[in-house]
Parts: C-alpha cells; structure tokens; sequence
C-alpha cells in the first residue's frame, strides 16, 4: 500500500526530532508534523524507549545502516528533511532544487527507497516499530468484518453477526482485499479467472461484466482490486 510509506515517514520525521531534541536538552519546540494521529503514535512509541540511554545511538546506526545501502541513491531527500535540536528540516522541493533533480524524480527515489525499508523491515527494529500495520488502514467498520473472518466465520456468519446489509459487508471485503492482496477473501474469482480478466484491459466494471456475465458485480469488484487493470 502506498499511504504506508507516507505514514511511516512522518512517524520518522517526529521521531527524529523527539529523540535529538532529547539528546540537545531541548524541551520546548514545535512539531514537525502537526497530524495529531502521527504525534500519539510517536508519543506512544517514545514513552517505550525514553528511559533508554542509548536511543539516539540505536536510532542513528539503524538509519545509517538504511541510508548507506545500495536502494538509496540520495540521502538527503530523507536526512534533509530532519529537524532537531537547533536545525530544521528543508522542504522536499527544497532539496529537489538544491540537488538538481526534478520532484517527481527526488519523490520516486524517496518512495522507492521507503518501500525497500519495509520489505526489510525485520532487521530494522527500532524503525519498524515506527512502521504502520495494513490493519490500521481498515476503517473501523471494515476491521470489525476482518476480525470476524480471521477468526473463522464465514460470509453469512458476519452478516447475520454484524446485522448489517449484505452489501455493506461486501463493501468490508472489496476494502479488506485491497489492503491485504495476499488474502483469499469470500467470492473472490479463483486464480484462473483473474489470469483471464488480467489479459484485458477494461474502462469500467460494466464491460469487465459484458466479458464475464456470470460474474456478480461483487465478484468484479474484487477481481479489480485483485490488480486487473481498470
């Protein structure tokens, strides 16, 4: 999912400016993110690592070790954009323009570089607690019918448990196979299905249903957020 390297990133950015601030004896300041959501999830992640006297140090090797790979080409569009102690971050066009590469360019190798963090998340664990679940994407609503899949019950089971419109709960399972792509949900068109529909290339659902007639819309609607191409 895209939003998880973007949330990710300001949950950094907050952390990075919490941590130094600590290290510089600085109390007062301004967030650098001012989403409220991001500041209670760094609040949280801090109030777990606070004590410890070595942070800065645990923090600093593990984005040395990240930014000095090979799936970063440059560094500053990320280190840049720190503030702590008595530096503040530049803006990303800032750092595009001081680099000389365009913003669609420094925002693709920001974002290329932050999809590889996670696929390696696990040998980065102060970073990966900074990480956002693909749960945490659901909407509240949507969480509550993927709780009740992953415990077992079946597709009749939650409607009659949730006592919700069997097309609300459809709608729960386009938005849970959207965010989990690995996951077989209820009604999803099998493999050799979707290999059929990827092959096309489709404007809308109605003529992905003119190719496939004996598919229900809900059937279509998963098999578009199962990547054929809309």
């Amino acid at each position: 999912m895209q939003d998880l390297p973007h949330h990710f990133f300001n949950h950094l950015l907050l952390a990075v400016q919490v941590v130094s601030n600590k290290h510089h004896k600085k109390s007062q300041y301004l967030p650098i993110v001012r989403n409220k959501e991001a500041q209670l999830w760094v609040k949280r992640w801090f109030s777990k690592w606070q004590n410890d006297s070595h942070l800065a140090e645990k923090l600093f090797l593990e984005l040395t070790k990240w930014l000095d790979s090979s799936s970063v080409l440059y560094k500053d569009v990320y280190v840049a954009r720190f503030s702590g102690g008595d530096r503040v971050g530049e803006t990303a066009l800032q750092i595009c323009e001081r680099l000389q590469i365009s913003i669609w360019d420094g925002y693709f190798e920001w974002l290329r570089g932050l999809h590889v963090l996670h696929l390696k998340s696990n040998e980065f664990p102060l970073l990966q607690e900074l990480m956002i679940s693909k749960v945490a994407l659901l909407t509240k609503s949507g969480f509550a019918t993927y709780d009740l899949f992953q415990k077992g019950h079946s597709f009749e089971q939650i409607v009659k448990i949730r006592q919700l419109k069997k097309s609300t709960i459809e709608d729960h399972f386009v938005e849970i196979q959207a965010t989990f792509q690995e996951l077989a949900v209820p009604f999803r068109p099998n493999e050799e299905v979707l290999l059929k529909l990827k092959e096309k290339s489709f404007l809308s659902l109605k003529e992905m249903k003119e190719f496939m007639p004996d598919l229900s819309y809900f059937e279509l609607r998963l098999a578009a957020v199962s990547g054929v191409e809309l």
